[in-house]
């Protein structure tokens, strides 16, 4: 099933695009990747016992984030919706 991944902040429709330069905005799942991000660092700091400033740790944590942002995606069901009433 593909994942609906709509604008994280929709642009109201009388808004004209091109005054955007054509960009609408980042999307959920960047909005979800970037809220998990920064949860990850109040568990993980960088004093903790292995270097986190590497670029594989870096990678690492990028790619868990975007993870948890799909997971959240995919959460995001007609079901879910009705048993939340959201």
């Amino acid at each position: 099933m593909q994942r609906e991944n709509p604008p994280a902040f929709p642009i109201h429709p009388g808004i004209n695009i091109d005054l955007l330069s054509g960009h609408e905005g980042m999307t959920l799942r960047d909005w979800f990747a970037g809220q998990a991000l920064a949860g990850i660092g109040t568990w993980m700091p960088l004093t903790s016992h292995a270097d986190l400033t590497t670029d594989w740790a870096q990678q690492l944590r990028a790619e868990w984030a975007y993870r948890q942002a799909d997971a959240m995606l995919s959460a995001r069901t007609p079901e879910t919706a009705e048993r939340t009433g959201k």
